[in-house]
């Protein structure tokens, strides 16, 4: 999703559902316009649909344009579960940092 406006839960769940045999998750990019936009609202919008199917989420950190809040990456581990995946904690890319010091 590079844009608010190509976010459909409806038609995602959909997916979900018809391939739950090979789905075993539901990964974001923590980073671009969307999160510059919305902020942690992906996150929460993620999780809430990968609560529905009991799946995890993979959260990709790292923001190469620098526009992701210093703070998003704390906000994320909050709203993460046991079983929930961060993905590149030691990046050098913006929101790291944060990461490093909540593990």
């Amino acid at each position: 999703m590079s844009d608010w406006a190509d976010l459909n839960i409806d038609a995602t769940a959909a997916v979900i559902q018809n391939n739950r045999h090979i789905i075993k998750g539901i990964k974001l990019g923590l980073s671009g316009i969307v999160l510059e936009d919305g902020g942690i609202e992906v996150v929460k919008i993620a999780k809430s649909l990968a609560k529905k199917f009991g799946l995890p989420i993979m959260v990709h950190i790292g923001d190469n344009d620098k526009k992701t809040s210093v703070t998003v990456t704390q906000e994320c581990l909050r709203l993460m579960e046991r079983g929930d995946i961060l993905s590149h904690v030691f990046t050098s890319r913006l929101g790291a940092s944060y990461a490093r010091m909540a593990l």
